[in-house]
């Protein structure tokens, strides 16, 4: 399976190379994962294209569609680009012009390479950043609205324009003029990092209800025994028919007169 990839790979190399000769350029096409060391003409690039050490003997063109991560590339001629999506480009050279313009990726970054022609990034969409770079010639920015950053590169001359937002940057080295918006870059604030996230507040421990509480028990008020009543006053009669007190006093008076009568009636 893996050698009919590749002879099919190979076969669409060779129709490239025809059309081309026919056409009286040597150009070839950038075929994902075909990665050859040296290419030996112009190479044409319309979707993405991933390149480590390759030496390009002509000119490197994007097209709409067309992306190019390289590292460590040389291209001996010049590096253009116009709507085609993004350029990563880590280390190696390109001997001529190096532009960029109308690009709609969303990052372009060249960094540690050595550009020895004029380098122009123009109207472009992409955030673009151009880090540690030595840069033979000028440097023109102009009318890019994806955000630039311009660090630490070596130059002669830096022209910036109309770029919104305008352009930060720090450390270059500009032996000529810095113009425009990158006449005093300013370098790029980080963000701020995020707050750290609020622990949740600790979960209260389970309450455990306090026992009911028992009312202490009732003493009832001490039961005082009810009053008690003195004896009325009672008058008994004599059995006699006589009573007691001065009354008693009355009748035992009278005895004597009762008998005197009982003995006359006798």
């Amino acid at each position: 399976m893996y050698r009919k990839s590749l002879l099919l790979k190979g076969c669409a190399l060779t129709l490239v190379l025809l059309q081309a000769g026919v056409a009286g350029a040597q150009s070839f096409l950038c075929l994902p994962g075909v990665n050859p060391r040296r290419i030996d003409g112009n190479l044409n690039i319309v979707t993405h294209c991933e390149l480590e050490g390759t030496e390009v003997r002509g000119d490197v063109t994007l097209f709409a569609g067309g992306s190019l991560t390289a590292r460590d590339v040389h291209v001996r001629g010049a590096l253009t680009g116009s709507s085609a999506d993004f350029v990563e480009m880590d280390g190696g050279r390109v001997e001529k012009d190096f532009r960029l313009e109308q690009m709609v990726g969303d990052l372009i970054r060249i960094e540690g390479v050595e550009l020895n022609g004029n380098v122009e990034l123009l109207g472009n969409r992409s955030r673009l950043e151009v880090l540690s770079n030595e840069i033979n010639h000028d440097l023109q920015v102009d009318a890019n609205v994806g955000g630039v950053l311009i660090t630490g590169n070596t130059l002669e001359n830096l022209r910036c324009a109309d770029n919104a937002p305008a352009p930060l940057g720090a450390d270059n080295r500009v032996s000529g003029k810095a113009e425009g918006q990158c006449e005093n870059l300013q370098p790029e604030v980080p963000p701020e990092p995020p707050p750290p996230p609020t622990p949740p507040p600790p979960t209260p421990p389970p309450t455990t209800p306090p026992p009911p509480t028992t009312p202490p028990p009732t003493t009832p008020p001490p039961t005082s025994p009810p009053p008690t009543t003195p004896p009325a006053a009672s008058f008994v009669p004599d059995p006699n028919g006589g009573g007691g007190g001065a009354m008693g006093l009355f009748w035992l008076a009278l005895l004597p007169f009762a008998a005197w009568r009982r003995a006359i009636r006798r």
